[in-house]
């Protein structure tokens, strides 16, 4: 039987899925979900460059929330769409 594996992360003033940083760029876009190479590319800041790096090339897929959001993570666990999700193979999409 395979296990799925996913790093689930959160933060105060980390990138929170966003094009730009929503306090200084009111036409930010939240991303719903985007490519670790789109992630790259971008240079957005979810993590270290490093870091997203071994994320992408172990396929180990990332969901970016912030905890400030009650019930967050009990909502992501149940499969619902919450922040950002981070995957190989992923088209932007954006809200």
């Amino acid at each position: 039987m395979g296990v799925e594996v996913a790093i689930v992360i959160g933060g105060g003033n980390i990138f929170r899925g966003n094009m730009a940083d929503p306090r200084k760029d009111f036409t930010a876009k939240q991303y719903v979900e985007v490519s670790f190479d789109e992630v790259v590319r971008r240079d957005l800041r979810v993590m270290g460059q490093a870091a997203m790096i071994l994320a992408r090339d172990h396929q180990l897929p990332l969901h970016v929330f912030t905890f400030d959001q009650p019930g967050a993570m009990a909502r992501i666990c149940r499969g619902e769409q919450v922040g950002t999700y981070i995957s190989t193979e992923l088209a932007a999409l954006y809200k």
